[in-house]
């Protein structure tokens, strides 16, 4: 068959569409590029820049329809003579709204569908539900839409065989595979009907209807779409598309040739395949028949304690490298310290705001972030978590005046902490992540003081002087996400007491450790992270100073020969892991692979997220009960299980 010219076809809308088009011919600030036939589009909305948004342009266009946004509608024909808009820089097959809002870059009807919603939100009805959950099950379907049902359909229409024997079998096929589809869009459709989610249109409907209304066929469905006043006003005479779409399936039309062929052409500097065999609209590989394969999303539990283990296998995850990992913690630490002290905020505040740095940082590694603005984000999240509220200006502009002189200081009101203080509100949603959503907090000094008074230490004690200033250079290690707050108070008191050589028997001897729900080991191990501290990092201490370097040795020589003798590992946890077998052969690798992140969320089927696809490809749902996430896990992963059998062949 010859090919058609595309002077063959209607040049403009026909029928419904152009009795619509002709009343959207005055001039508007929404500009809508289109074709009158053609079910795809890519949009462009102009602002200081251009941003381009793949899309149909019916699907659109049914949505502007349905939301009564005014809006021009301007016809694009692709032959030679045309001269589309300068702002296209091309020549269009497809539609191109213009409108003088920005827009950030997406891919999709439903970005689309997301910006009208958001910026018109005085026309009704909202495309995309105001439920979270129904705007889930929609981008669900959406995307089935998108990867399933419009792919079939065209590989349907333009069904192609290399000979004329398997002619009938390759329809055949094509037309099941399209049918199957369709009946898994049907059992997904509310009982009553007659649209996806019952009586009122959403975007899974606008979605479908440009194909849907091209299959006169898809019995209430069909009726309920073809009944849309959009729908009639937006499509043109049947008559009109019979040529169009009989060129696809003859293999003839030049966008039906780019298809057939596998070829790409390149619309407004974008690289856009159109060869769908086997492959869905976003370029992955097309999934199997059948229902939608729903991820079985990814859940975290919220950690109270993460262990030296952990945390070791963190930063080693990351690739950081520990001097580096140490001066960042302290450097923001003290930040932190300073800050609070300026603003007047309690210790309870500084405890709250180090421990969310701390798990910030074990799972966003160094080089994606200024360590002050974690730290400033953390004492925010922490102002209102303690219920002590600053505004993240009030904090940007306290840090700023500590580097100037009186003189030179500015009020929080000022322009200039505008771009450092929305940066703050930003990062505080990471911090939520990073901590799992627990909002549990431990605060070693209350503990202390209840341990001070029940030893008959008197309030001017020069012991619990030293050890309150001790529990806060406490929170400069990790031991507050190791520790208990008894454990941190049990040791801050009897360092304070073997400092000052006043030590207390009862307070070291342990005997009153199961009250207070804690053990000797716990207790050495926050004692060895101070000594520590203090033997390399005096300078950067509240407490180290006032002691010499030898001091802090002449402490810990004790300490060492008790915990040979009682047998108390380095560390209360940790799993040994057993050393891999290696033949006997040396480690030859100069870089060996990073260990997995041991903080990184687990799906049901043993799936583990990547850093890049959080938020994207599945959901991340933060949980507090260990117990019910396991549970849920056992459950799910019954249906995700592969049942395998192996033989045995004899030779």
């Amino acid at each position: 068959m010859a090919p058609r010219p595309d002077s063959y076809y209607s040049p403009e809308a026909t029928g419904g569409a152009k009795v619509l088009v002709d009343l959207h011919q005055s001039g508007q600030p929404l500009k809508l590029y289109a074709r009158w036939f053609c079910p795809f589009g890519t949009c462009l909305v102009k602002s200081l820049g251009h941003v381009h948004t793949n899309s149909s342009v019916q699907q659109v266009w049914l949505a502007l329809e349905e939301k009564n946004i005014p809006y021009q509608y301007i016809e694009v024909t692709p032959s030679e003579d045309s001269n589309p808009p300068p702002d296209l820089g091309l020549r269009i097959l497809l539609p191109t709204p213009s409108v003088p809002y920005s827009l950030l870059p997406g891919w999709g009807s439903d970005t689309i569908f997301r910006y009208l919603d958001n910026t018109y939100p005085d026309h009704q009805p909202l495309i995309l539900s105001q439920s979270p959950w129904e705007r889930r099950e929609i981008q669900i379907w959406i995307d089935y839409v998108k990867d399933q049902i419009i792919p079939s359909f065209h590989r349907f229409l333009q069904c192609q065989s290399a000979g004329a024997d398997d002619a009938e079998a390759s329809l055949d096929r094509a037309r099941q595979n399209f049918l199957n589809h369709l009946k898994v869009w049907t059992c997904a459709m509310h009982p009553q009907g007659p649209f996806f989610l019952g009586e009122s249109v959403s975007a899974p409907d606008l979605m479908l209807a440009p194909w849907a209304i091209r299959l006169w066929v898809f019995d209430v469905f069909k009726d309920a779409v073809e009944s849309m006043k959009s729908i009639q006003e937006t499509t043109s005479d049947p008559r009109e598309y019979f040529p169009i779409y009989r060129s696809f399936a003859d293999g003839q039309g030049e966008l039906a040739k780019v298809i057939r062929a596998g070829a790409s052409k390149t619309y407004s500097g974008k690289e856009m395949s159109y060869n769908m065999e086997g492959e869905s609209p976003r370029g992955g590989a097309m999934r199997e028949q059948g229902f939608p394969a729903i991820h079985p999303s990814f859940i975290q539990v919220a950690n109270p304690y993460i262990f030296e283990q952990t945390v070791e296998n963190c930063i080693e995850s990351m690739g950081v490298k520990p001097p580096r990992e140490t001066s960042s913690r302290l450097q923001g630490v003290a930040w932190l310290d300073e800050v609070r002290r300026a603003l007047n905020l309690p210790i309870r505040t500084f405890d709250t705001a180090v421990g969310y740095y701390h798990r910030f940082r074990l799972v966003h590694p160094d080089n994606e972030y200024n360590f002050t603005d974690a730290a400033a984000a953390a004492l925010f999240t922490a102002c209102k978590i303690e219920d002590t509220l600053k505004k993240s200006r009030d904090i940007v502009c306290a840090a700023y005046n500590l580097k100037v002189s009186p003189s030179e200081q500015l009020s929080a009101d000022d322009p200039m902490f505008e771009a450092n203080a929305r940066g703050i509100i930003g990062l505080e949603r990471l911090m939520l992540e990073a901590s799992g959503f627990d909002f549990r907090t431990r605060h070693p000094q209350k503990t202390l003081m209840k341990l001070s008074r029940h030893y008959g230490l008197p309030r001017d004690s020069e012991v619990a002087n030293l050890a309150y200033r001790i529990s806060a250079d406490l929170y400069r290690t990790f031991a507050p996400i190791k520790q208990g707050s008894s454990a941190m108070a049990f040791g801050c008191l009897e360092l304070a007491g073997r400092l000052l050589d006043q030590r207390a028997q009862q307070v070291e001897s342990g005997q009153d450790y199961p009250q207070w729900s804690t053990s000797r080991a716990e207790v050495m191990e926050t004692l060895f992270d101070l000594l520590e501290l203090y033997t390399h990092h005096r300078s950067h201490t509240t407490v180290g100073s006032e002691f010499p370097a030898d001091r802090f040795l002449t402490v810990r020589i004790p300490l060492n020969q008790e915990a040979s003798e009682q047998r108390i590992p380095r560390y209360d946890v940790w799993v040994h892991q057993p050393q891999k077998p290696s033949n006997g052969a040396a480690g030859g690798a100069q870089d060996p692979p990073r260990i997995a992140h041991p903080l990184t969320p687990i799906a049901a089927n043993g799936e583990s997220q990547k850093t890049s696809e959080r938020g994207r490809d599945a959901a991340v749902r933060f949980m507090l009960d260990p117990a019910c996430a396991d549970e849920e896990k056992r459950e799910v992963a019954r249906y995700f299980n592969v049942e395998m059998e192996e033989y045995e062949v004899e030779q």
